[in-house]
């Protein structure tokens, strides 16, 4: 706010239905109070929001906020999007398509990529009236409601999705902001590739932006919410039940991630009752392990990570043996348990080495060193502290120094 008021900048917040609940509260009531202050004291800057939904602001006091309903894309430069994304077609066809769409530019992006799809890189716009998409009629018929067209496209996409990038798009669907394919191995442990993400990317199902840290991929706000309707929808109707436990298991990573832990151990709750429910033992031990890293109490947190350890026994699962113990070991040393959390480490290093996973050994290896460590000598700690000490009596000199030239200053100056 200090800023703001201090020179005229412009400040852009976009998509601000993302930083509401579905009931229309704001998920940080930070929001809420910049905007109150805002409204109540105005400012030299410019203040630029979008929103798919109204939110609900404080009142307008100084009456310097303005409203408007955003349209479509012009005619002009629709036609110039479609060409962008290398449509081919004549002036009157591409003319048609965008009019029919509203200049929906989502819209525009989602057909293109269905088109390209089903015809290749270059698809011909007379593609949209072929028999079996008949996708001008579909846009034509939802004049001045794209979403429905959307909807209808989006539906249409998905079909023709196989069954791993499909499942690569409901893994990733619950990120609310940008992500790389890094970003989602550190969260999830994610086996998802980046190539797999551009592939949806192509399909206008992901937005992707190339930076220094390589390909950064979001959605569009309207996509990931029609994902997450069709996904609960789509599984229990269907009964399925492991596929509900999954998404659920999904979004609590995500909100573990954005260290949202009550959020996250809701949904991890529910997850882990559909697991026991169709009998995955894997996936609850899943769920337990999270349960585990995200408890306060080391001792309840190591009690989640053993019944975990258990089951992961039971199938035989020694990548996530190795995996878990890394897990309890942290428990072990918060507890200052520190022989039991060497031994544990040391049955990790081995399970690692058993199947030949050398960053699982490696890891646990250098935690053991940092570990055996002999703590430093008292003589040592008195030396830093004496180091320490000498920094700042120099630190002090100065500042002494400067205060008497300027007191010299003064004096002379009277």
């Amino acid at each position: 706010m200090n800023r703001l008021a201090q020179q005229r900048c412009l400040l852009v917040l976009d998509n601000l239905e993302t930083l509401l609940e579905p009931t229309g509260q704001w998920r940080d009531q930070g929001y809420y109070h910049f905007f109150l202050r805002w409204f109540e004291t105005g400012g030299r800057s410019i203040l630029l929001i979008t929103s798919r939904e109204r939110p609900d602001l404080p009142a307008n006091q100084l009456g310097h906020t303005r409203s408007y309903s955003i349209g479509g894309l012009p005619v002009e430069a629709g036609v110039a999007l479609l060409r962008a994304q290398q449509v081919q077609g004549n002036e009157p066809e591409l003319r048609e398509y965008v009019v029919a769409a509203d200049g929906h530019p989502l819209l525009l992006n989602l057909t293109v990529g269905f088109l390209k799809e089903v015809a290749g890189d270059h698809p011909p716009i007379s593609g949209l009236q072929r028999a079996d998409l008949n996708l001008l009629k579909i846009v034509g018929l939802h004049r001045g409601d794209p979403q429905t067209s959307i909807e209808i496209v989006l539906k249409k996409s998905l079909r023709r999705l196989d069954e791993t990038l499909l499942a690569v798009l409901f893994e990733v669907w619950a990120f609310p902001m940008p992500f790389t394919q890094k970003l989602l191995k550190i969260a999830r442990d994610s086996s998802v590739t980046e190539a797999q993400l551009r592939q949806l990317a192509k399909r206008s199902l992901l937005q992707e932006t190339y930076r220094p840290e390589g390909w950064t991929f979001q959605f569009q706000p309207l996509i990931r919410t029609y994902l997450q309707q069709q996904l609960l929808d789509v599984y229990r109707a269907t009964n399925n039940r492991l596929g509900e436990a999954n998404t659920l298991q999904a979004i609590g990573d995500v909100l573990q991630f954005l260290d949202r832990r009550s959020e996250a151990l809701t949904n991890y709750e529910q997850a882990i009752g559909l697991y026991r429910e169709v009998g995955d033992r894997l996936g609850e031990a899943n769920v337990l392990q999270k349960f585990g890293k995200l408890q306060e109490d080391p001792q309840a947190g190591l009690g989640y990570l053993q019944q975990a350890q258990s089951i992961y026994e039971q199938i035989g699962d020694q990548y996530s043996q190795s995996r878990n113990l890394l897990f309890v070991a942290a428990c072990q040393i918060r507890l200052q348990k520190i022989d039991a959390a060497i031994a544990t480490l040391q049955h990790s290093a081995a399970l690692a080495s058993t199947i030949g996973y050398e960053p699982l050994q490696q890891y646990a290896l250098d935690r053991i060193t940092e570990l055996q460590q002999p703590a430093p000598a008292p003589r040592a700690q008195l030396s830093v502290f004496v180091s320490r000490l000498k920094g700042w009596h120099y630190i002090l000199l100065g500042v002494s120094a400067l205060i008497l030239v300027l007191l010299i200053q003064w004096i002379t100056h009277k």
